[in-house]
């Protein structure tokens, strides 16, 4: 049965809500079927409601993106405000998600960029939609044969605001809106016209539609309240599995509780959760982060019973379910056999090389024949009454001095000579002195 409001025919009523009522009806002026919205009866003569529906009508009529619905015509019939707009065939995103579960990650980033369009051309025309949610995002089957599925209208302007007319409030005095999609400052301070509360909004759809449910839990306003000003929502990865961890980091500068923080823009949100879809498809680093995949550990395993030779092929490595990239955790770096230092070639000199070398030992070559002599003479002048406590002291000393450990035990032979014949002695002494010398200066030339 068909109601007639003015040149209007209704046939079926589509949805009612606090702010009006949507029908199927029929202009019969351009016989054309139309979505028409019309104010409640008994909200008729409420001045608030009434300027509510009319911004609705007024920022509508202003924007021109393709993802708001247009407005044909606008005006009052029998003392009730109506709305003549594009009839939309299609299900908003809340009752999706409340029937369907969480959408797939690409479907949802689509939902976002579409939402933004119609946030960011509000926000340049100095609107502020205020009441961005799921059921006020309606999903329509596109027609394009390419791309995503869905359509995205943004719909119900009815509570937006200009940012030059600052808050706006009901007549108790509560800022309006749905309490599970509004930012903190909104429940603090009364801020209705940043742009930035819709952006905070949009990120709570974002995280519904990647896990389900809202991102904050609580089924009165005192409690949602309390979690939008004091709690950090569970990150959609946690909730959905496979979700790539990417997005965790755009909802988390979403819903950010101070506004500077978050995106500036809606366009910027929705760019960064298709880099963050975009990452987690490919496996590769989100565009304008730094991303540092560090190796994972590995346990020891023992040698296969018959190891694979060298050169030969080796079978694949098991790849991961496609569509989805392999998650990494922060861990230490991968432990591999100790490196073995290869011995190195001894280094040759050059002959003026060889030269320097030579020059630098002549003064240590002088030194020992000097002492080697020193001991000779003083063994013919001074110990012929074949002393052995001379000979043997003169020897033990020198043998410290010089020789060392390893020749100390042929300078004791030249002293235990010594004892027997100290010209003799004296003899050795001054050729072992010559042979010191030659042995330095050929180590200096040969190295």
């Amino acid at each position: 049965m068909t109601e007639r409001f003015g040149p209007y025919e209704l046939s079926e009523l589509l949805g009612r809500g606090g702010m009006g009522e949507v029908w199927r009806a029929v202009d019969t002026r351009k016989a054309r079927t139309v979505a028409l919205k019309r104010l409640p009866a008994e909200m008729t003569g409420e001045r608030e409601f009434e300027d509510r529906f009319r911004r609705e009508a007024h920022a509508a009529a202003r924007l021109s993106d393709p993802h708001v619905i247009p407005i044909h015509d606008f005006g009052e019939i029998e003392g009730r405000l109506f709305l003549d707009m594009r009839l939309v065939q299609g299900k908003d995103l809340g009752a999706v998600v409340a029937s369907h579960g969480a959408l797939a990650p690409a479907r949802a980033v689509s939902v976002i960029e579409q939402v933004a369009s119609a946030l960011d051309a509000a926000h340049d025309e100095g609107l502020v939609h205020r009441d961005v949610k799921p059921s006020n995002v309606l999903l329509t089957p596109s027609k394009r044969t390419v791309g995503p599925a869905d359509f995205v209208y943004l719909i119900d302007f009815g509570i937006a605001t200009g940012a030059a007319l600052g808050t706006r409030l009901t007549q108790t005095g509560v800022a309006i809106g749905t309490a599970a999609y509004m930012a903190p400052e909104r429940f603090t301070d009364g801020v209705d016209a940043d742009p930035r509360i819709d952006v905070y909004a949009l990120g709570c759809v974002l995280h519904e539609a990647l896990t389900g449910r809202p991102p904050f839990p609580g089924r009165d306003f005192p409690s949602l309240m309390y979690a939008h000003l004091n709690t950090t929502p569970t990150a959609p990865s946690r909730i959905t599995d496979g979700l790539p961890r990417g997005f965790d980091d755009v909802v988390a500068r979403a819903l950010a509780k101070d506004p500077d923080a978050r995106y500036a823009r809606a366009g910027d949100l929705a760019a960064a959760a298709r880099s963050a879809l975009d990452a987690g498809v490919t496996g590769g680093p989100q565009r304008g982060v730094e991303t540092q995949v560090p190796s994972r550990p590995e346990r020891p395993s023992p040698p296969p019973a018959d190891p694979v030779r060298a050169g030969a092929p080796r079978p694949p490595a098991a790849a991961g379910p496609p569509g989805f990239a392999t998650p990494w955790h922060p861990g230490p770096p991968r432990l591999g056999p100790t490196p073995v230092p290869l011995p190195m070639p001894p280094p040759t000199r050059s002959p003026r090389g060889r030269l320097v070398a030579a020059a630098a030992a002549l003064p240590v070559a002088a030194l020992l024949l000097f002492v080697c002599l020193a001991v000779a003479v003083y063994l013919f002048a001074e110990c012929s009454t074949r002393t052995p406590s001379c000979v043997g002291g003169v020897g033990a000393v020198v043998a410290f001095l010089v020789a060392g450990g390893g020749t100390a035990s042929a300078i004791a032979g030249l002293t235990m000579a010594g004892r027997r014949s100290p010209r003799r002695a004296g003899l050795a002494w001054a050729a072992l002195g010559g042979a010191f010398v030659l042995m330095i200066l050929a180590a200096a030339l040969g190295g």
